[in-house]
């Protein structure tokens, strides 16, 4: 029988193993201008720096486990691959000229920044320009690098609520390969895998108990894109638990300038990085809809959108509150369970009933869909209507066209995906107060 320290050798030898073997068949198999051996190697690293982690983190688990943690994430980074070389309209009209702003003005493209992107993004924006790789390739590996540190934190996350190999594999699967995580940063060339790792990683340390980290993950989730705030409500649930103190809010606002302040040294106004979230919103606020499953899907386009919109944020904050008396009147009660099931209802419901979302603004909710199921496996249909309805507005992007099984006379294409979410959320909320009971009889 062998010895703990020769399954683990064996297991590393079976990782670097399958870290070459991708390195040496990424070129030949998707071949393109934009895949070369240096895009190759980069890929190569960030799945050698998941095989890594993997041997280190679970060294004492069952030698199986970790084999087929480490070939889910090869399989994963294969697919992945496939798409690096696709360029869609939005890398073609903003990212690919922002980039080429760094490129020719170097540091002083912070001074006249004309990206609608916060100076965290900006500043690996201005470190692809000045390297010999194709820009396109290193945008989407540092999304993918973020797809790796989610999942890698989404495991963390059910280690400490469900200690079972068979549900951290799932986990993986479902974070890993799941095709709105794949098809947003591999595919897409989008970047909400930074922000949604940074708030899975805020949920992992609350969780563990180190709300400084918890909150600064969570600013640096905001520092990066605005959807974070679809998260950042949770904390008052937070708070109610005990899990964090009033005095942890201060460290919100001091990671934020601390990640602005380099850009500002730069040249970047103060008013630029204050104002680039309320420009994202002023810029999109004519439209109710932009193809996602949201309740404005249920709207007419010729609507009344001034009014509409108005109306959708009085229901989003309600509903913000609803959750927050919830989780007061039954502050007693507080599982970590619950806790999950508070950040999944708040990452649903707040852009279910906001105006102007994108087709992308569900990510949140679709990741941690996944730590839900698999806390409660019975209720795995919440992860399918929420993939469904997420990955329409996706289909309707990337394809040019709604699916075409959604497609109904009576609402938009994106009609019936928001129904769908409809009945995950009122089915979330039924099982937040069911769950609630059951911890309150615990109790007593």
């Amino acid at each position: 029988m062998l010895s703990q320290k020769k399954k683990v050798n064996i297991a590393t030898a079976v990782g670097i193993l399958l870290t070459a073997i991708f390195f040496l068949i990424s070129p030949l198999a998707f071949k393109s201008d934009y895949i070369d051996w240096s895009v190759s190697a980069i890929f190569a690293l960030i799945l050698l720096a998941g095989v890594l982690f993997v041997l280190k983190k679970y060294s004492d688990e069952d030698m199986g486990f970790i084999l087929v943690f480490m070939v889910i994430l090869f399989a994963g980074m294969l697919v992945r691959m496939a798409f690096v070389h696709i360029e869609t309209s939005d890398y073609q009209r903003f990212l690919s000229h922002w980039l080429s702003e760094f490129r020719i003005l170097g540091l002083d493209a912070f001074k006249d920044n004309s990206s609608d992107y916060n100076a965290s993004y900006l500043y690996f924006i201005y470190i692809f320009s000045r390297l010999k790789v194709p820009e396109l390739a290193l945008l989407k590996a540092l999304s993918v690098s973020f797809d790796m540190v989610l999942t890698l934190a989404g495991v963390g996350v059910i280690s400490i609520l469900k200690n079972n190999n068979v549900a951290k594999l799932l986990t993986v699967i479902l974070l890993w390969l799941g095709p709105t995580v794949i098809l947003n940063g591999s595919l897409w060339g989008q970047c909400d895998s930074i922000y949604g790792a940074f708030c899975m990683l805020a949920l992992l340390y609350i969780l563990r108990g180190r709300p400084v980290l918890s909150v600064v993950m969570a600013a640096l989730a905001f520092s990066f894109k605005i959807q974070a705030i679809f998260f950042l409500p949770v904390y008052v649930v937070f708070l109610i638990a005990k899990k964090v103190k009033i005095q942890h809010a201060l460290v919100f606002p001091l990671t934020y300038v601390l990640t602005c302040a380099p850009a500002v040294m730069l040249g970047m106004s103060v008013s630029s990085i204050v104002g680039v979230y309320y420009n994202q919103a002023k810029q999109y606020s004519g439209y109710l809809n932009l193809n996602a499953a949201s309740m404005f899907a249920l709207i007419p386009t010729d609507a009344n959108a001034p009014a509409l919109s108005t109306a959708g944020i009085a229901f989003a904050f309600v509903f913000i509150l609803y959750l927050l008396y919830v989780a007061y009147y039954y502050r007693n009660q507080l599982s970590s369970r619950a806790l999950v099931l508070f950040s999944y209802c708040m990452c649903l419901g707040i852009p279910w009933l906001l105006p102007s979302m994108h087709e992308r603004y569900f990510f949140l909710a679709d990741i941690m869909a996944v730590i839900v199921i698999m806390l409660y496996p019975k209720k795995w249909f919440l992860l399918v209507l929420t993939l469904i309805g997420s990955y329409a507005g996706y289909h309707a992007y990337l394809f040019q066209q709604f699916l075409s099984f959604f497609w109904d006379v009576r609402f938009s294409g994106m009609g019936i995906p928001a129904l769908l979410m409809l009945a995950a959320l009122g089915s979330a909320l039924l099982l937040l107060h069911k769950t609630l009971e059951q911890d309150r009889r615990q109790v007593r």
